[in-house]
């Protein structure tokens, strides 16, 4: 992702812009998912770089359009940060977890939560999930376990799952929805990221078709391929119809 962003920067599309399309694109599908996010307690849980930011983002446009928004900070932003201004200015409420060692803010908010939306690290995570962050998503697990119905989205990718080569850390997050950015991520489709991933949407941040196309070497069957190159099967077919 970071040679897409890269190259996109060449082009003249900024990581800020990136940003702000990718964070509304997941507003927009989890307001898809979910029918309408009006009322919607929505707890976003926010890591450093630009998978947080992207969670900010996806906040600030929850929040105007309705939902009950809370988001938890599991690391410190920049202080420069204007996606963290932009959520500040609104009601919504916000939680440092860094400064909470019990964790207690997290669990009250948890109580009331409909949707998670794990926007804590993306695809340039490859250290074990430890501290906070490891703490964080233990904490969601224990809060599915007793509502079966909060449902987990992860932002990207679940947190834990490398997106190149498919490792799983013992900590990841269990998904109902993994919203993918720009392209699918080839550890979305393996057993044990399958598994974590939950239903896998891929949303448009404005990346150029033929920057995905130079820098990713996989392709992805969709239904709709696969209806364009199948023969229409005739009523009456045998196996020596095709």
């Amino acid at each position: 992702m970071s040679h897409v962003e890269q190259a996109s920067a060449k082009m003249g599309i900024s990581v800020s812009e990136l940003m702000e399309n990718a964070g509304k694109a997941v507003a927009e599908e989890v307001r898809r998912i979910l029918g309408t996010v009006d009322e919607q307690h929505i707890l976003i849980l926010i890591g450093p770089g630009n998978n947080g930011g992207d969670g900010l983002v996806a906040a600030r446009h929850l929040h105007d359009w309705g939902a009950k928004v809370s988001v938890c900070f599991c690391s410190q932003r920049p202080s420069d940060d204007k996606n963290l201004k932009l959520v500040q200015k609104r009601d919504i409420t916000c939680v440092d977890a860094t400064q909470d060692e019990s964790l207690d803010r997290l669990d009250e908010l948890l109580v009331s939560t409909n949707v998670v939306i794990d926007a804590l690290f993306g695809t340039g995570k490859r250290r074990p999930l430890h501290g906070t962050f490891r703490e964080a998503i233990e904490r969601v697990r224990k809060a599915k376990e007793g509502n079966p119905g909060l449902r987990i989205i992860a932002l990207d990718l679940p947190s834990g799952l490398d997106a190149d080569r498919g490792t799983v850390d013992p900590a990841c997050i269990n998904a109902d929805n993994t919203i993918t950015l720009g392209f699918p991520k080839p550890s979305l489709f393996n057993s044990s990221g399958a598994e974590r991933a939950g239903r896998i949407s891929v949303v448009d941040i404005g990346i150029p078709e033929h920057l995905t196309e130079q820098t990713t070497a996989n392709e992805l069957m969709t239904d709709e391929w696969v209806r364009s190159v199948l023969p229409e099967r005739p009523l009456g077919a045998n196996k020596g119809s095709f």
